[in-house]
């Protein structure tokens, strides 16, 4: 993996647009001028993760599951920056936009038609095997023909089997851990979504009620008593 000074990734980001920033206000996610998106990604102490940095998982991950049919960021190049204690990944973007974003400004019948979508491909990446912990609403791209694509993937896990029905729930305890994303289900009806979900599964009954017993336990807020709400 290259090395990149300081220096050099000023020059990089010269003109570049912020997309995200952190608490300090110090730019993580950038976009440059040819559309190209620079992603800082932090060092971390452990050992795995100077073994095999965060940014090598980044553009092993996407590739991968681009190779399993799945949209995803296309890693240009990938960089060490010790100066600054990240390294860098360099993407073409997913197109489209965050699909909170497209939700938030949908009317109430396309939001049924991009959620019954959304729980139909949380289900093609669990029986696939993914647990896609980061995969809440703002790192889900979504396209005008409603494609949608992954973008922040370094921390995504791949299971050799489909994942079972306590992997299931605790990765949704994962995807809603924002209320603004579970209200949009909850305003187009949680059940109606989970039921798309396991329909797209092909969960036995036993499963299914395995699923939604686990399903109380991670994500109550999708729940009054045994019941969704509604």
């Amino acid at each position: 993996m290259k090395t990149l000074t300081q220096k050099s990734y000023a020059q990089l980001i010269e003109g570049a647009e912020a997309l995200l920033t952190d608490a300090n206000g110090d730019a993580l996610v950038l976009k440059l001028v040819d559309d190209v998106i620079v992603k800082k990604i932090e060092w971390q102490k452990k050992l795995r993760a100077k073994l095999y940095p965060r940014v090598k998982r980044f553009a092993v991950k996407s590739r991968r599951l681009r190779a399993m049919g799945f949209n995803s960021a296309k890693v240009v190049d990938l960089f060490d920056c010790p100066e600054m204690r990240c390294g860098v990944v360099l993407y073409e973007m997913v197109p489209g936009e965050e699909l909170i974003q497209k939700l938030e400004r949908s009317d109430i019948e396309t939001k049924r038609r991009i959620l019954k979508k959304v729980a139909g491909y949380y289900g093609e990446l669990n029986n696939n095997g993914v647990y896609c912990s980061p995969t809440h609403f703002r790192n889900i791209m979504i396209d005008e023909q409603l494609n949608l694509g992954l973008i922040d993937v370094h921390n995504i896990d791949f299971r050799p089997w489909r994942l079972g029905m306590d992997a299931r729930a605790r990765n949704f305890r994962r995807v809603f851990k924002y209320a603004e994303h579970s209200a949009q289900v909850i305003e187009c009806g949680a059940e109606q979504f989970f039921v798309e979900y396991m329909n797209c599964c092909r969960l036995s009954d036993r499963q299914r009620n395995k699923f939604l017993q686990r399903l109380r336990k991670n994500v109550p807020i999708f729940f009054s008593g045994e019941q969704f709400v509604s």
